[in-house]
């Protein structure tokens, strides 16, 4: 039996009757026809082997991109931004606020068609699903005049509604000579899914990005976030994975010219009770001379589940690349597991590839030692995790940044370890 000749689950009839909105364009109608008539991905799709959205998306949403209220908003954001940030606000894909400065523009326009993709990110459903669906599309672009790229730039993607599917279509360009310090923070309230397609182009310069996702326990988050690189941009991406039930981070990455361009992936993830938090990566080595590494960090406890699936490609023209991949997870509990599957593609022979994975579980030497010097136990675990966990952090710079991450991660630690 196809996939297409299944039944219908609520949330695949639902997209079969928005792809008729009057409201849609015709870009968005066609895609969601085809998403209609394929259904959601289930554990046969390659890429979604380990997160069977059919099986996890199965509730059709009450509302889609709702109408938020101020104070909503302001309670939602109390005690969770990023200090001493310039601020851009979106919520319910939609902007509420931007704070501007010179070199700074951000802009909104009504969602276009795709733009050309990565390999095998054109048929990705998450991606089509908050591209389709998005109310705007909402640019942020940084270039040589930006005064304050020593001052960090924080977008607060909000999501709110019951049952609400919030879709969020964002493009970040940098293409001056600053080095500036963009921060993603997507926060909830009530029990909404939210679809994020994110595009960045690091033209120049060195860029960093921190993604933050706190949402709510109740809630979903699937983003694709594509990055494509020129010249001899270094572009660094962390992700730290606090919240929701169910999480899909899609990352796609693709080297473009001659260039001697640097990319550094990393992710912090700690999941408890029941949540699935699934890292899908492919960095797609098109060019020579490029490097690249990936180091992914995972703290699983309760019944939680993490998944990773990372794949490095290396093209015949990408002579001399440098590529490295490590993910390592830490287990919790005995009903916590993990999934990893890394994976290399190596069509050039004069290059330097790497990949590995640990997997295990909290040394109860070290653990004892601890205790035995006066540590409750609570506090030896959460030092032996933050030990653990910490690396990935270390190439961040000294500031608020990285300081308000460290809290993210030590003010959650408090609230599930026994």
């Amino acid at each position: 039996m196809t996939q297409s000749n299944q039944a219908k689950t609520p949330f695949e009839e639902w997209i079969a009757a928005h792809a008729n909105d009057s409201n849609i364009t015709d870009n968005a109608k066609d895609i969601l026809v085809k998403l209609a008539d394929k259904g959601l991905p289930t554990r046969r799709t390659e890429t979604y082997k380990y997160t069977d959205l059919k099986a996890l998306l199965k509730k059709a949403p009450k509302t889609i991109n709702p109408l938020i209220d101020v104070a909503s908003l302001e309670q939602i954001i109390a005690g969770n931004a990023v200090q001493e940030a310039t601020q851009i606000i979106v919520a319910n894909g939609n902007l509420i606020q931007a704070n501007e400065a010179k070199g700074i523009v951000v802009s909104t326009r009504a969602p276009s068609a795709l733009p050309n993709l990565p390999e095998g990110t054109e048929t990705d459903t998450a991606l089509l699903l908050a591209s389709s669906l998005a109310s705007q599309e909402i640019s942020l672009n940084i270039n040589s005049d930006a005064a304050n790229a020593e001052k960090p730039i924080e977008i607060i993607l909000i999501g709110s509604g019951d049952d609400a599917l919030i879709t969020n279509k964002l493009a970040i360009e940098v293409s001056g000579d600053q080095s500036p310090e963009i921060i993603m923070t997507y926060l909830t309230s009530a029990n909404p899914t939210i679809f994020s397609f994110v595009e960045c182009h690091a033209k120049s310069g060195e860029v960093s990005i921190i993604k933050r996702q706190k949402q709510g326990a109740q809630s979903a988050h699937f983003e694709t976030f594509v990055m494509s690189q020129t010249s001899d941009a270094t572009l660094k991406v962390n992700q730290l994975n606090l919240g929701a039930h169910t999480v899909r981070n899609g990352l796609y990455s693709c080297f473009n010219g001659e260039a001697t361009a640097h990319l550094d992936l990393s992710g912090v993830t700690i999941a408890n009770e029941k949540a699935h938090i699934d890292t899908t990566l492919v960095v797609d080595h098109a060019v020579a001379n490029c490097t690249s590494e990936e180091r992914f960090k995972n703290a699983i406890g309760g019944q939680a589940k993490s998944v990773f699936q990372g794949k490095i490609i290396v093209q015949p023209d990408a002579q001399k690349t440098d590529a490295r991949m490590m993910c390592q997870s830490l287990l919790l509990s005995e009903d916590a597991s993990v999934d990893v599957k890394p994976e290399l593609e190596i069509f050039a022979d004069d290059v330097q590839c790497g990949h590995g994975a640990t997997i295990g579980e909290m040394d109860e030497d070290l653990l004892f030692y601890l205790k035995s010097r006066g540590l409750p136990e609570k506090d030896a675990k959460r030092m032996l995790i933050l030990a653990f966990l910490s690396e990935n952090l270390e190439e961040l710079e000294e500031g608020i940044v990285k300081s308000t991450l460290q809290q993210d991660i030590d003010d959650y630690l408090n609230i599930i370890i026994a």
